[in-house]
């Protein structure tokens, strides 16, 4: 292991540290990193890293205009951590789905704890046959999918297009398979963080 990925895995658990005395503070439950439960690429549950999301919510600020008039939704929402963080700003909607029926039931008691104006909408199911993209113009995920779903979903978040054409964010962490993103088009606008991503696609 190289000093960067040294670096990432320290202020990884560091940042999980302070995740899981706020977890203490609020009765939630979004950082513990759950090595029981099964995903569709059969790894176990991590929360996005704190290290990213102060960046992360700056760019939302200063380049989605706080979310205003963006709907967002976060593909593998796991606990429900990132639709707390989106729901502090300003989108008009903001949706999760996620492929674990365990890890669903868990973000929506840990998101009803935190008693907040607009409870998301949480979608159960499998990412690359979700056919509601086309209501959505931000995408955030955290490494969820193996590169053939990824391909999948990234198609057909793409063909929603044709009807209903769009500037399309993605904000990826850890972006292991960020070369898909590149062979079908997509442009960085900017990184950060720790190891997050932000892509854009115009037509």
């Amino acid at each position: 292991m190289n000093y960067n990925n040294k670096l990432y895995t320290f202020t990884y658990y560091l940042s999980n540290f302070s995740m899981h005395f706020w977890d203490i503070l609020h009765g939630t439950d979004f950082s513990y990193i759950d090595k029981s439960v099964e995903t569709n690429i059969n790894s176990p549950y991590y929360a996005t890293p704190w290290a990213s999301i102060h960046n992360l919510r700056q760019y939302i600020k200063n380049n989605l205009d706080d979310g205003k008039n963006h709907k967002v939704i976060d593909l593998g929402c796991g606990k429900g951590y990132m639709l707390y963080i989106f729901s502090m700003h300003s989108f008009e909607k903001v949706s999760g789905i996620e492929y674990n029926r365990h890890l669903k039931e868990m973000a929506i008691q840990n998101l009803r704890k935190l008693h907040l104006p607009t409870m998301p909408d949480i979608y159960r199911g499998d990412a690359s046959l979700f056919r509601e993209y086309s209501k959505y113009d931000v995408f955030y995920l955290y490494n969820p999918f193996d590169e053939n779903t990824l391909k999948n979903v990234i198609r057909r978040i793409m063909d929603t297009l044709y009807n209903h054409p769009r500037t399309l964010y993605l904000i990826y962490c850890n972006p292991v398979y960020e070369d898909v993103l590149i062979e079908y088009g997509w442009k960085e606008a900017s990184h950060f963080y720790y190891k997050t991503k932000v892509y854009i696609y115009e037509k």
